[in-house]
């Protein structure tokens, strides 16, 4: 998100769009690459969706860590064509920024 002028508060979102449909059992969430928490998410929902526009939470909470690799392991696996991560807050600041985010996947039949 922006970090200077006009920042915009939480939430923020972004879909992927995995253009095709996959089994989904987890997520690893990769901090910035600086060291730094500024924006790092703390708060998150996750939701998958087959058509980009109905939309089924999978997971939600608090992640560990601002500064080391967070892996969310789904108690079930979902499937769908599209991931939105919501960024409900962060550990530093009203932004919300991240190195990589994985998704653990299969395609499916």
């Amino acid at each position: 998100t922006r970090w200077s002028n006009n920042t915009t508060k939480h939430p923020h979102h972004v879909t992927i769009d995995m253009k095709g449909k996959y089994e989904i059992a987890g997520f690893k969430l990769y901090p910035r690459g600086d060291g730094s928490q500024n924006g790092s998410i703390k708060k998150y929902e996750i939701y998958i969706s087959d058509n980009g526009q109905d939309w089924q939470k999978i997971s939600s909470g608090q992640l560990k860590n601002a500064t080391e690799l967070n892996i969310i392991r789904l108690g079930q696996r979902y499937s769908g064509r599209y991931i939105k991560l919501v960024a409900l807050s962060s550990f530093q600041g009203p932004w919300t920024s991240l190195g990589e985010f994985e998704i653990m996947a299969t395609q499916a039949l």
